[in-house]
Parts: C-alpha cells; sequence; structure tokens
C-alpha cells in the first residue's frame, strides 16, 4: 500500500469524524479513482454506523451504497486513465 494511499484512507477515517459529509465523499472519489480501494466500504460503513440517526440516512446506508456505486462505476475510468498497471 503506498504512502499516499495510506494518507487517503485515515483522512477519510478521521474525515468521518471531524469534518462535513463533502470531505468524506472526496476522499472516497480520490481513493476510488486511483485505487482499487476496498478502504472506501470501511469508511462508508463508518460513516453510516456514526450517521445513521442523522436526518439525511432515511434508514438506508447511504454512504455504503455511493461508495460501492463509485467503485463499481470509476473501474473503467481507472482503467483508460492509469497507465501504470502496477499501480491498480
Amino acid at each position: 500500500m503506498s504512502n499516499m494511499r495510506l494518507l487517503l484512507a485515515i483522512l477519510g477515517i478521521v474525515f468521518v469524524f471531524i469534518a462535513p459529509p463533502w470531505l468524506t465523499a472526496m476522499c472516497i472519489l480520490a481513493l476510488s479513482l486511483r485505487w482499487r480501494a476496498w478502504e472506501v466500504l470501511l469508511i462508508g460503513a463508518c460513516a453510516d454506523i456514526l450517521w445513521f440517526p442523522g436526518t439525511f440516512s432515511y434508514g438506508i446506508p447511504v454512504v455504503t451504497l455511493f461508495s460501492l456505486v463509485v467503485l463499481i462505476i470509476l473501474e473503467p475510468l481507472r482503467n483508460e486513465l492509469l497507465v501504470d498497471r502496477r499501480m491498480i
């Protein structure tokens, strides 16, 4: 795991607790765009557990579903943009 990937994963988890939701979403997008990152599912699950009683979740795991959709949708784009296949 590269240093940048580790840093983004740690920031994503920390942002779940202390930052607005859009910063967490930015970490999820950055991780998903560059790597096949299972960490985004962990960040999404952590956010849903913490924010589940919140007003915008409506009883469904919104952030986890967002993370899963982003991982699936960005797969072809990631394959096109990355020149160095070792980084995947």
